[in-house]
């Protein structure tokens, strides 16, 4: 049996209600983290490609009307990762929602299809990426961007199975995406938007494969594990257990929200600050000699930016986020611009941050994702904080009230004039059968850009 074979399998797999509803909450996360997107000067940007090359369909792109399935695609993918409050699958250490929904999405709207069929394709995707996420093994993410790379097989499962195509089409589909995924990671070392349009390629790409497969192109079966196959391509320790495991729960329910606008692996730090205020505080910044946050490796390897130089590396940069954090209580949205990187208070505190790694942490890494902060006051004390997660896993899942201060938060900044409680209910209480697809296309109309004006 192909390992391809296994993903097309449980692609065909029934979905219960429950689930729907909880791909139904992930939809509204996208949107939100997809709405700031557009106010950032990346959305600008983006919002000039899609101009600049849309012709006419009944593909709803976000912000800007309905246009060509396509075009649509390029924009709502590159918009979900923008500001990194896209959800995350820990243990495959990927991020499904803004490659998977957006062509869940366009796929409904272009084939007419109903919003079982979009929500089952979201449950789908997310089940391919998290899969391929462990599959590909620890090695591939050195050079590869996982998400992107994965992200993929998971659009093309997503297409196949809102479209309900059979599963010899699903074979040949993925057979397709070995060849189209891609996403280096050079994109890190420089302020570059390359990491978008990572999440664009892939989105497109899985709908050509889909598309391709059922105007009768075929792919190759041994696409992942053949001689010229995937795996030997650009997967040095590939994990093929992962994709041969049998379906016993969906990877959907392990997949986590994100609180905070800032990088995934900065969040234990975050709570672990809170709680340390909460229980020993309030500190006041100028009475504070040094912070040290001891964390798990890859949290350091990628987020220890002690001087940020942009708006994307302040979201990455533990030291950053710690500093924001212990000014306002948490990483807020405006926390990540020009004038808050340079602000003489953030500053003095980003250099008062000491980061180590903590090997127990690194241990349990990406099961639980450790931090501990201690603060030293000017006379000498410490005090210390630990954690072992940020809130949004499914052991510390976000309360409603959270979920509302997230939707307050996120209108407050565009500002949208959108009521808060249309999008909030929805999110803490998602129940699909109250809903159809025109109703979708209604929620999301009201973020048109002929409403408001998203980029200043």
């Amino acid at each position: 049996m192909f390992l391809s074979e296994h993903l097309t399998k449980l692609s065909q797999a029934p979905i219960e209600d429950e689930l729907r509803d909880r791909a139904l909450q992930h939809f509204i996360d996208w949107l939100l983290a997809s709405l700031v997107a557009l106010k950032l000067n990346v959305g600008s940007g983006i919002i000039t490609l899609t101009k600049n090359n849309r012709s006419g369909g009944r593909a709803t792109t976000l912000g800007i009307g309905d246009c060509d399935i396509m075009t649509a695609l390029i924009h709502n993918a590159a918009l979900g990762n923008a500001a990194e409050l896209d959800d995350y699958h820990r243990l495959s250490v990927t991020h499904p929602g803004p490659i998977v929904i957006p062509v869940a999405l366009g796929v409904a709207q272009q084939e007419e299809r109903g919003i079982r069929d979009f929500l089952d394709g979201i449950v789908v995707g997310y089940e391919v990426m998290a899969r391929m996420g462990s599959a590909v093994g620890k090695k591939h993410y050195q050079h590869w961007h996982k998400t992107a790379t994965c992200g993929t097989f998971a659009a093309t499962a997503t297409a196949v199975r809102v479209n309900g195509y059979s599963k010899t089409i699903m074979q040949n589909a993925l057979g397709h995406a070995g060849s189209m995924a891609g996403g280096i990671w050079e994109c890190r070392t420089e302020a570059t938007e390359t990491k978008q349009l990572h999440s664009s390629h892939a989105a497109m790409s899985g709908y050509l494969c889909a598309t391709a497969a059922q105007a009768g192109l075929r792919g190759p079966s041994a696409v992942l594990e053949g001689e010229y196959g995937y795996f030997s391509a650009a997967c040095p320790d590939p994990e093929t257990s992962f994709l041969e495991a049998p379906l016993t729960r969906w990877s959907l329910w392990d997949t986590s929200l994100k609180p905070w606008p800032c990088c995934r692996h900065t969040h234990s730090t975050v709570l672990a600050l809170q709680k340390l205020f909460l229980e020993y505080g309030p500190f006041v910044p100028d009475d504070i000699s040094k912070i040290e946050i001891s964390t798990f490796s890859e949290a350091i390897k990628l987020c220890d930016q002690a001087a940020p130089a942009h708006e994307t590396a302040g979201r990455f940069s533990l030291q950053h986020v710690a500093a924001v954090t212990i000014l306002h209580g948490k990483p807020e949205l405006n926390d990540f611009n020009a004038g808050m990187r340079d602000d003489p208070i953030i500053s003095r505190l980003r250099d008062l941050i000491q980061i180590k790694e903590c090997s127990d942490a690194t241990r349990d890494y990406p099961v639980s994702a450790p931090a501990t902060v201690s603060l030293t006051t000017l006379n000498g004390k410490t005090f210390s904080s630990r954690v072992e997660r940020g809130p949004g896993d499914p052991e510390l899942p976000l309360t409603n009230q959270q979920m509302r201060d997230k939707v307050k938060d996120i209108l407050d900044f565009l500002p949208s004039g959108v009521d808060p409680a249309l999008i909030a209910d929805i999110y803490t209480a998602p129940e699909y059968r109250h809903l159809d697809m025109a109703s979708i296309r209604d929620l999301l109309d009201c973020f048109c850009i002929q409403n408001f004006h998203f980029h200043t």
